[in-house]
């Protein structure tokens, strides 16, 4: 599964991806690619904690994506709104 996703930066949107389809990416659990590098839930990005980003992406996927936006959001032990389509 693959969801392109936004994080605030500054005054723009920059794109992360975040998908199962990376080789990081083991048994089934999404990882978040920035710039070509993946990042775990408890990994350190240069925008800060992974799961600490959470909050911050801006959901723009289809239906597959909107599963592992959720998935994602458990890993990180937040609690948001469901991702609605």
């Amino acid at each position: 599964m693959i969801a392109k996703l936004f994080l605030p930066v500054g005054r723009e949107l920059k794109e992360v991806t975040l998908t199962t389809e990376h080789a990081a990416s083991s048994y089934g659990q999404p990882v978040l690619v920035i710039d070509g590098h993946a990042y775990g839930v408890g990994d350190r990005t240069p925008f800060g904690l992974a799961g600490g980003l959470a909050m911050r992406l801006v959901n723009r996927a289809d239906a597959e994506g909107v599963k592992l936006f959720n998935k994602w959001h458990a890993l990180a032990g937040c609690m948001p709104p469901k991702a609605k389509r």
